[in-house]
């Protein structure tokens, strides 16, 4: 990995940055994808997508009118080991010792920025990750950081895609970085269909590289915070009841980098894996349906799960229950 000015290598690392690009261009690639994505009802209900914000994905200088560069980061996340007991949760929910990665990512991503600023007269920036209406993994392809894969994921060739995408707009280009970072990824998913053949309810989108949301286990365990059907297939699953790494865990490109697991017997001050990992399903149940929604927000307010909830998560463990 590439030293970021006085940032060192082993500072990236130590912030848990993998991989990091740079590109000038505005202007999303994959725009127009996104519009069909959105006009064909495949995003469904989710709102932040397809209310006014939608057109703002077109061209960052209409989210941060001073653009003038963008730094793309990764950070990658240990995964669920194959060997583990349950594969309930999605493995980035149990990261960053099961906070939530908005809050942990961006406050690194302020230090960063903050570090940039002592370099360069006048610099300033905005910080994002997933919140502001950016194409986020367009972004990230635009600054050589991989491709598009089949299951709508960006593949990195050294990380895979086990990692979330964090970005600093700039209102100045900075000719270090792009003197450093200008190459662009070709994509190597080939003819490879493993992803789409895993997918138990064939919420994948070939041609289109990306997913049918109401078919799609993610959204319907994270984003679907009330009661509603399950999509087909989803029974066929062993447990999962909050996010799907079933992709990913097919994905050869992650077979061919070296990740660490997450230690589930070590990981004790994890209060995701002891709430959800260590109990059976019907115990978790019980618990969610003996406590208040206010009580579920006072513990589980530091988390990812604070976003589906109380009911959202009972919803997700009833079909298995029957």
């Amino acid at each position: 990995m590439n030293s970021l000015l006085h940032l060192a290598s082993s500072d990236l690392a130590n912030l848990g940055v993998g991989d990091w690009g740079y590109t000038e261009e505005p202007l999303s690639q994959s725009f127009l994808n996104f519009i069909d994505w959105v006009r064909s009802g495949r995003a469904d209900d989710l709102s932040y997508l397809t209310d006014h914000r939608c057109e703002l994905r077109e061209d960052l200088r209409l989210v941060y009118p001073d653009f003038e560069s963008a730094l793309v980061f990764l950070f990658p996340y240990p995964r669920c080991s194959k060997k583990s007991t349950h594969s309930r949760v999605a493995s980035y929910a149990l990261s960053f010792q099961g906070k939530d990665y908005h809050t942990v990512i961006q406050e690194r991503l302020q230090m960063i920025l903050s570090e940039l600023k002592l370099s360069f007269a006048n610099l300033e920036g905005v910080t994002s990750v997933d919140i502001k209406p950016i194409l986020e993994k367009d972004l990230a392809v635009r600054a050589g950081l991989g491709w598009i894969g089949k299951n709508s994921l960006l593949i990195n060739l050294k990380l895979g895609s086990y990692f979330l995408i964090g970005s600093i707009l700039l209102n100045k280009k900075i000719a270090e970085f792009k003197k450093a970072k200008t190459y662009l990824m070709t994509d190597h998913c080939g003819s490879c269909h493993l992803c789409l053949d895993t997918c138990p309810t064939s919420a994948i989108v070939e041609e289109k590289r990306f997913l049918d949301v109401k078919k799609c286990i993610s959204y319907f365990t994270i984003e679907q915070f009330k009661e509603s059907a399950a999509p087909i297939g989803y029974q066929t699953l062993t447990e999962n009841i909050f996010g799907c790494d079933l992709c990913q865990q097919i994905c050869p490109w992650n077979q061919k980098v070296q990740m660490i697991d997450i230690d589930q017997e070590k990981d004790r001050d994890n209060q995701l894996i002891q709430f959800f990992q260590r109990k059976s399903l019907k115990e978790i149940y019980q618990e969610l349906s003996e406590m208040s929604n206010r009580e579920f927000r006072r513990v589980f307010r530091s988390t990812v799960m604070a976003r589906t909830g109380r009911v959202g998560l009972m919803k997700n463990i009833a079909p298995y229950l029957k």
